[in-house]
C-alpha cells in the first residue's frame, strides 16, 4: 500500500468521507437497483430472453432451471431480468418468495404473483397490472369501432391513437368518469368482449380486472386479485362470488390470467433453497414440484425461471419425481466472472464518484485498486463476486480509518490474505448484526406495505410457527414445563385439521398435549365459519387437545359471525384467540426473511456465513420471549384458560353484571353478566367478546361516556374496560373523544351497523 498520487483531491475527499460504494453486496429482491456487468452470466439471461420470444410465438409455457454458490449473483441476474423486460414491455415479471406449505403452493403463488403486477414501472405511473387492463379495453374499443367502418374522423383518431399507444385507453376511461352511464356502458362492452374471445375465463376474475382500472373500486379489486377474502358487502361492490378460498379456484385464476395477458408472464422461483432447508421433506419437495407440471400441463403463457443453490439441488434432484425433470427444458449453472469482469464490477461502483469530480479522471479503471491486486483478492475467494466486494468494502474503510487515498497492489492482497482473521465472531457481534437485519427488514416492509396483504401476513406468520417450534424440537429447548416432540403441517383440505399440529410432552408426567394453530385473517364470514369449524371438527375427534387462532389485529371478528361466535363460545376452555399486533406481525414476518436469507447465503459477517441456526439461536436469545404471542401460546399449553384458579368451562363462563341505568331491555336479556375477575385482571375470549358486545350497545343509549362510568355499570375492573375500549377502537367501531391517564372519554361511530 503507498499513497496515492495528490492530483486527485476531489475523488479522495468524495471515497474518504462520502458512502463506500462497496458497502452493498446483497440485491433484496428483483426491484432492487443494482450495477450490472452484463457480461456476466449474460448465458442464463439470455436465455430466459429466448424463451419469451418462443413463448410469444407459441403461447406454450416453459421452464428453465438456473443453479449456483451463494453470492454468485442469482437475485442480481433476476434484477437484470426485471429490468430487460421493464424496458421492453414484452412480457411481465413476476418473483415468487420462498413458500414452504405443500398444501397451499397454488394460492400463495397467486398471491405472489399480483404482490409483483403491482408494483410500478421506473419513469411511469402505471404498473403491469395497468398494463394488461390498459390492452384489454384498447382491444374491446379496436374492436368497437372497426365495427363502426370509421366514418367518423374523430373515431378514425381515436383507432390510430389506441393502435399506437395501448395506455390511451386509460385516458378514454378517465374522460368518461364524469358520465356513469357511459363508464359503466364500457365496463359491460369490455366485458362482453373478453368473454367473446374467451369464453372459459372466470367472468368473476375479468370483472375484478377491469373495476382495478377506476378509483372507487381500484382498493377493494387489487385485494380480491390478490387473494385477500373481502366480505359480503365488498364482494357485491366488485359484482363477484368467488373468492381464492381453495387451490382449484387459485389455479382457475391463474389460468384466467395467463389467456387474458397479451404477453408472455415469467414466473422467477428465487430461493428454492429455503423451502428444502424449512422442511427438508420429501413431500413437500415433490408437491412443489407436482405445482410445477400442473402449470406445465394446464396453463399457456407462461415462462417459469427455478433459482436454486447448487448443494442445495444436488440434495433436492434426487427426490424429484421424473415427470417435473422432463418438463425442465434447460439446465444452467452460473458462473463467476473473470477477472476482467470484476475489474468491469469495481470500475462501474466507482464510477458514482467521478461523477462528483468531473475534473478528475481515474489513472486506471479500477483504481485505487490495481489489476494485480484484485486478482489475488479474486483467486483467494474463488472469484465469488459477493467475497470480492465485501473485501473492497472492507479495505475502503480502512482507508477512511487512515484519512488518506492509498493504492493497493499485489503485495497489500497477500499481507491481507496472510493476516486474515478465520476465527468465528463473538455471539455479540452476530446479535448485534442480526439485529441491523430485523430493523432493516422491518422498515422494507413498512415502505412496501402492498407486499404484506392480510392474506400475505397469514402466511408469514404461519410460516415463522413452523420455524420457531421445529427449532424447539430439534434443539430440545423447554417450552415452560413442555417440550416440543412433534410438529405437523395440517391439510388444508381437511375439515378437521388446522394449519398446524404441535405435540407438547410435559417433561416430569410425560402428559400429552397436540395444539392446533390456525393463523386466519379472513374477512369473510362464511370462510371464518369454515376455518372455526375445523376446529371444533378437530376437537371432537381429538386431533388436538388445545386450540390457538392467530388473527392480524387490524381484521376484527363481526358481531354479526354469529354461527362463529358459538363456536367460539363452545370451544373456548379448550382454547383463545390471540390478536397479532403490528409489533409481533414485524417480528414473525422478519423471522421467515431473515431464514430465506440465511438458506440463499446472503447473511454473513467477516466473511462467515449465518446459518439458519445462528438466526433461530438469536431469536431465542434476543426477541423469543419479547413476543407476546409466543408467550400467551406457552401459557395456554403449561396452564389452559385460568380464571380464579379453575379452568374455565362453559357453564362457569364469568360475565358480569346487568347494566342498571343504561342498559335497554333488549341488551339485559341477551347479554346478562355475573361479576367475576381475576387478580391480573384477564378474561377469557368470549368475556371479552360480551363485554365488547355490551360496550357497543351501551353506547347507542347515549352519545358519550367514561371507561370509569362503563366500568362501574359492568361491574368489573376499570384497567379491562380501558384495555377493551383501546382494541374497539383500533377496530375502528368507536371514537376516543379524549384520553388521560386515568379515564377515556368515548362515543359511538356514527353509521356503525354493528348488531
Amino acid at each position: 500500500m503507498h499513497e496515492g498520487p495528490k492530483q486527485y483531491p476531489c475523488f479522495e475527499k468524495q471515497l474518504l468521507e462520502g458512502i463506500n460504494p462497496f458497502s452493498k453486496t446483497i440485491v433484496k429482491d428483483a426491484w432492487d437497483e443494482v450495477i450490472d456487468v452484463e457480461n456476466v452470466n449474460s448465458h442464463v439471461s439470455n436465455a430466459v430472453f429466448q424463451m419469451i420470444r418462443d413463448i410469444e410465438n407459441t403461447q406454450n409455457t416453459r421452464v428453465i432451471l438456473a443453479k449456483g454458490q451463494p453470492g454468485i449473483g442469482k437475485s442480481h441476474l433476476l434484477a437484470r431480468i426485471r429490468r430487460h423486460l421493464e424496458k421492453e414491455k414484452n412480457a411481465l415479471f413476476v418473483q415468487v418468495r420462498p413458500i414452504s406449505d405443500p398444501y397451499n403452493l397454488t394460492t400463495n403463488l397467486y398471491r405472489e404473483i399480483f404482490v409483483s403486477l403491482r408494483k410500478k414501472w421506473k419513469n411511469v405511473n402505471y404498473s403491469p397490472l395497468d398494463y394488461l387492463v390498459a390492452h384489454l379495453i384498447r382491444n374491446m374499443f379496436l374492436q368497437f369501432l372497426s365495427k363502426k367502418q370509421l366514418k367518423n374522423e374523430a373515431a378514425r383518431k381515436v383507432y390510430q391513437q389506441l393502435q399506437k399507444e395501448p395506455m390511451a385507453a386509460l385516458k378514454l376511461l378517465e374522460a368518461s368518469r364524469g358520465e356513469q352511464q357511459l363508464s359503466e356502458q364500457i365496463i359491460k362492452q369490455t366485458i362482453d368482449f373478453i368473454v367473446e374471445n374467451h369464453p372459459d375465463i372466470e367472468l368473476d376474475y375479468v370483472k375484478a380486472l377491469i373495476k382495478s382500472i377506476y378509483p372507487e373500486t381500484r382498493v377493494l379489486a387489487y385485494r380480491w386479485l390478490q387473494g385477500d377474502e373481502l366480505d359480503e358487502d365488498d364482494l357485491k361492490t366488485l359484482g363477484v362470488r368467488k373468492m381464492l378460498d381453495s387451490e382449484n379456484n387459485a389455479l382457475t385464476f391463474i389460468i384466467s390470467l395467463a389467456k387474458l395477458s397479451p404477453f408472455p408472464i415469467l414466473l422467477c422461483f428465487d430461493q428454492l433453497e429455503s423451502l428444502y432447508d424449512r422442511v427438508s421433506d420429501e413431500q413437500v419437495v415433490q408437491a412443489f414440484f407436482d405445482l410445477i407440471v400442473t402449470i406445465h400441463n394446464n396453463v399457456p403463457n407462461l415462462g417459469i425461471l427455478l433459482m436454486i443453490q447448487v448443494s442445495t439441488w444436488d440434495q433436492m434432484e434426487k427426490l424429484v419425481q421424473k415427470s417435473a425433470l422432463d418438463r425442465i427444458e434447460e439446465f444452467h449453472s452460473l458462473k463467476n466472472p473473470t477477472l476482467e469482469e470484476i475489474e468491469k464490477m469495481v470500475s462501474l461502483r466507482l464510477k458514482s464518484i467521478w461523477k462528483e469530480c468531473p475534473h478528475e479522471h481515474p489513472p486506471f479503471p479500477s483504481f485505487p485498486f490495481t489489476k494485480e491486486y484484485l486478482d489475488t483478492i479474486a483467486k483467494s475467494v474463488g472469484f465469488n463476486p459477493r467475497q470480492v466486494l465485501r473485501t473492497l468494502a472492507q479495505e475502503v474503510n480502512k482507508l477512511k480509518s487512515f484519512k488518506k487515498l492509498m493504492i493497493l497492489d499485489n503485495h497489500d492482497a497477500q499481507k491481507l490474505i496472510k493476516h486474515s482473521v478465520s476465527e468465528e465472531p463473538p455471539g455479540d457481534v452476530v446479535d448485534s448484526f442480526l439485529m441491523n437485519r430485523v430493523r432493516d427488514f422491518i422498515e422494507s416492509r413498512n415502505k412496501n406495505t402492498e407486499a404484506y396483504t392480510p392474506a400475505a401476513i397469514e402466511n408469514f406468520i404461519k410460516d415463522a410457527f413452523i420455524d420457531i417450534f421445529n427449532y424447539l424440537k430439534q434443539k430440545k429447548i423447554p417450552y415452560g414445563a413442555f417440550k416440543v416432540v412433534d410438529v405437523r403441517l395440517g391439510k388444508e383440505t381437511k375439515r378437521n385439521e388446522p394449519h398446524l399440529l404441535v405435540k407438547f410432552v410435559n417433561k416430569g408426567t410425560n402428559e400429552e398435549k397436540i395444539l392446533g394453530i390456525m393463523s386466519v385473517n379472513t374477512e369473510n364470514g362464511r370462510s371464518f365459519y369454515s376455518k372455526v369449524n375445523r376446529l371444533k371438527n378437530g376437537l371432537n375427534i381429538q386431533k388436538f387437545h388445545k386450540w390457538i387462532l392467530l388473527r392480524y389485529h387490524k381484521i376484527t371478528i363481526k358481531p354479526t359471525w354469529k354461527k362463529s361466535l358459538e363456536i367460539l363460545e363452545d370451544i373456548s376452555s379448550k382454547g383463545k384467540i390471540i390478536y397479532v399486533d403490528d409489533e409481533n406481525a414485524d417480528v414473525l414476518t422478519v423471522i421467515k426473511e431473515l431464514l430465506d436469507a440465511a438458506s440463499a447465503g446472503d447473511l454473513s459477517l467477516n466473511g462467515k456465513f449465518i446459518t439458519r441456526e445462528d438466526v433461530l439461536d438469536f431469536f431465542e436469545r434476543k426477541i423469543h420471549k419479547t413476543l407476546s404471542v409466543i408467550e400467551e401460546i406457552k401459557s395456554l399449553i403449561n396452564e389452559g384458560l385460568k380464571h380464579d384458579g379453575k379452568v374455565l368451562t362453559n357453564s362457569k363462563m364469568a360475565t358480569a353484571t346487568p347494566m342498571k341505568d343504561n342498559m335497554n331491555s333488549k341488551t339485559e336479556k341477551n347479554y346478562k353478566t355475573k361479576k367475576e375477575s381475576t387478580s391480573t385482571g384477564s378474561l377469557s375470549l368470549m368475556e371479552n367478546r360480551k363485554i365488547a358486545i355490551i360496550i357497543l350497545d351501551l353506547l347507542e343509549e347515549g352519545p358519550i361516556f367514561s371507561s370509569r362510568k362503563i366500568a362501574k355499570n359492568l361491574g368489573i375492573q376499570h384497567e379491562i374496560v380501558k384495555k377493551e375500549l383501546k382494541q374497539l377502537k383500533r377496530t375502528q367501531q368507536i371514537n376516543i373523544l379524549h384520553e388521560t391517564d386515568d379515564e377515556l372519554i368515548v362515543s359511538k361511530k356514527p353509521d356503525e351497523n354493528i348488531i
